[in-house]
């Protein structure tokens, strides 16, 4: 978002500040619930003194694990001001035990429906590598230290029509 922002302020920089507050509950090694409130206050603060106020996004989400399909389910529903409501559904694959491949789909505003207005139907996908920096598995658990990256193809939710690549690079060290 604050890519975009920038994109429309020609030749300026900005400063910003922001969180999120998240809950999780475990039923079982398979079964995770999770309750997220996205940027409760995150404001971008620009050279030109202008200011952009980034909207509160709040998402409820269940995600289980089947072993024997080496492969995790997730759905949640997500709420925000500025995109409404939306369902999301996904679905991870792991062949081998340091790659992932990803699925899914989500549907947009479901607020915003009215006389000849349509939902649209978006899908994404994408795969991840874990490589792993230690010569071992801790029994019953992933790989300990290891460096994930992540790639994905999803539609961009500020412009129909318009995909966004996204990689993301991240480290668990214990």
């Amino acid at each position: 978002l604050l890519l975009n922002s920038l994109g429309s302020i020609q030749n300026a920089s900005g400063t910003g500040f922001g969180f999120d507050l998240g809950l999780q509950y475990r039923v079982d090694n398979d079964t995770t619930f999770g309750l997220v409130a996205q940027d409760p206050y995150t404001v971008y603060t620009y050279q030109n003194s202008s200011t952009t106020i980034i909207p509160a996004t709040l998402r409820w989400g269940v995600r289980h694990k089947v072993e024997k399909l080496h492969g995790t389910g997730a759905f949640d529903l997500e709420w925000s001001q500025d995109l409404g409501f939306r369902p999301r559904l996904g679905v991870e694959w792991l062949p081998l035990e340091v790659m992932a491949i990803r699925g899914g789909a989500w549907v947009g505003d479901l607020t915003s429906t009215g006389a000849g207005i349509q939902p649209s139907l978006n899908l994404t996908c994408g795969v991840g590598v874990i490589i792993p920096l230690q010569s071992g598995l801790v029994p019953g658990q992933a790989w300990v230290d290891q460096i994930a990256i992540d790639y994905s193809l999803i539609p961009d939710p500020q412009q129909s029509g318009s995909l966004l690549h996204q990689l993301a690079v991240t480290g668990k060290f214990m």
